[in-house]
């Protein structure tokens, strides 16, 4: 989920906290090994919903890292052919007869 939807859609019905639990060493294994485990043979629950959540988040954050910077196409002599600039005089005086 994005920040612009958590900001002005979820946080206002709900409350979002950023609780972070730090990694126990001792469960380093044992989680590689169930996400090991889930890429192969799906779970089912609140679990697989979660590790769902985080593998398509995973995967757009890759393609953008993978996306090329997208740049504009060099302006040429047709472009300001085409629309040459107009002069407007938006604050003229009408002369009084």
């Amino acid at each position: 989920m994005d920040d612009a939807t958590i900001r002005f859609l979820i946080q206002k019905r709900i409350q979002v906290t950023d609780k972070k639990i730090p990694l126990d060493p001792a469960y380093k294994d044992k989680i590689i090994e169930l996400t090991k485990q889930m890429m192969e043979d799906p779970f089912t629950g609140s679990i697989q919903t979660a590790f769902d959540t985080y593998i398509s988040e995973c995967m757009s954050h890759l393609k953008r890292i993978e996306e090329p910077t997208r740049k504009e196409p060099p302006q040429t002599i047709h472009d300001k052919i085409l629309y040459p600039p107009k002069k407007v005089n938006t604050f003229l005086k009408k002369k009084s007869v």
